[in-house]
């Protein structure tokens, strides 16, 4: 038998074995069960009467104990995952030992993991240890390698003990510069921006830290000799900036002339602080006129966590009037009951988004700004700390999971909260 290992569901068929739920091909109830991790084949499970034992497959048909679970003293779902991760390295090292061998045996030279290029490095070891993990998809790994080959094409047939930080910042230098047409004088293509490139180099930077971490290479090798991470925004406000006054004057002028579901959609980002991705998600079932609020289903936050929306009497007047005016209550034209109707049916998030971001280009270029739609959210933020001056209430507004986030948020939207502190100084002196 094969499940996902959780303290909760081994300990539920521990029960159900206490119970004689559990019988074997003749009837009759059994003793123990054995059960095999469905993200590590390698993982079994021996559950008892009196204990839950986990081990690691070894040659030769037999298994390694890893140990008891309630035993530790660490956490039950860190410990599970710990020994999943410990059977994950028990499996690759089992692995080596065999190509060693048939190396030795055929007299040839031994090819060391680290000795891999990147590109057989990411098929026979990468995507199947982060397979391991919840979070992974085994059918992201084609997605992952073919955006990973068109981004760092100069690494994927490069050894990884080869690779240097000065491979990298050679690519942080020429990756996506701005193509300027030499006739004309004009921008044929734009560049990349260093916030993209930060994002292009998060999963090759997670390739390089799970071979340190099964130890295929010593270190990695984009660090410096501090052991920090490269930086790719030397001011943090590039990261984000919110309007300013007379940018949000001309903003609301603009929006005025645009076509009303823009408009709303806009506002709505201002009025609440609410992603993009959230908003889009908003159905006409989720709107509560009474209480004024509306749910934010799990499905479309990014912390994964359902939260409610607190609008005000203005902001509920201009979704009533939308509704009325768009006619998105009818079954007809919106069967969805979405709140804010989208024409482009897209697979992913990406593609239903260029509706909004369009739109967002045509007012951005009318008002004479250069922000971004998802800047709105940082207006918001800004505003709501300035007025409340309680970081507590801003966390909640803006559906942060910590306060840590709010102050690192915060911070990059260029809100100093050791002067906003020293500033209270006035009230004791």
């Amino acid at each position: 038998m094969a499940m996902i290992f959780t303290p909760k569901g081994l300990r539920q068929a521990q029960a159900k074995l206490l119970q004689g739920n559990v019988l074997n091909k003749n009837g009759s109830a059994v003793s123990r069960i054995e059960l095999t991790d469905e993200k590590e084949p390698s993982l079994t499970a021996v559950i008892g009467k009196r204990s839950i034992t986990l081990y690691s497959k070894a040659t030769r048909g037999k298994r390694i104990q890893l140990g008891k679970l309630g035993e530790s003293d660490m956490d039950d779902r860190k410990w599970v995952s710990k020994m999943r991760e410990q059977a994950f390295q028990n499996r690759i090292a089992i692995k080596n030992a065999k190509r060693e061998n048939r190396a030795i045996l055929s007299n040839s030279t031994l090819v060391t993991p680290g000795e891999l290029p990147l590109t057989d490095y990411l098929d026979e070891y990468y995507y199947k240890g982060i397979f391991n993990s919840r979070k992974t998809k085994p059918q992201k790994n084609s997605k992952s390698q073919k955006a990973m080959r068109s981004h760092f094409g100069s690494f994927m047939h490069k050894k990884l003990v080869e690779v240097t930080l000065q491979d990298f910042d050679h690519w942080k230098e020429n990756y996506g510069k701005p193509v300027i047409d030499s006739f004309a004088g004009t921008l044929t293509k734009p560049g990349v921006k260093d916030v993209t490139k930060e994002r292009y180099f998060k999963p090759l930077d997670a390739v390089f830290n799970f071979a340190v971490r099964c130890g295929h290479i010593p270190r990695n090798p984009f660090l410096d000799q501090e052991g920090n991470k490269p930086t790719f925004i030397d001011d943090k406000e590039d990261a984000g900036r919110p309007l300013t006054r007379e940018e949000l004057e001309r903003l609301k002028v603009i929006l005025e002339s645009r076509h009303i579901r823009d408009r709303v959609f806009c506002l709505m980002s201002l009025a609440t602080g609410a992603r993009p991705c959230e908003l889009m998600g908003i159905s006409l079932n989720d709107i509560d006129f009474s209480r004024k609020r509306i749910l934010l289903r799990a499905a479309f936050t990014k912390t994964k966590k359902t939260r409610y929306l607190q609008i005000s009497d203005k902001t509920a007047d201009m979704l009533r009037d939308y509704i009325e005016v768009e006619n998105v209550d009818s079954i007809l034209y919106n069967s969805e009951r979405w709140l804010f109707r989208n024409y482009r049916k897209g697979p992913n998030y990406g593609q239903r988004m260029k509706e909004f971001r369009r739109p967002w280009n045509s007012i951005k270029s009318a008002a004479m700004i250069d922000n971004r739609l998802y800047d709105l959210r940082h207006t918001f933020a800004k505003e709501i700390y300035t007025q409340k001056k309680d970081i507590v209430i801003t966390s909640r507004a803006l559906g942060h999971s910590s306060i840590k986030t709010t102050e690192n948020y915060l911070s990059t939207i260029g809100v100093n909260l050791t002067e906003e502190i020293l500033n209270l100084d006035s009230l004791l002196y």
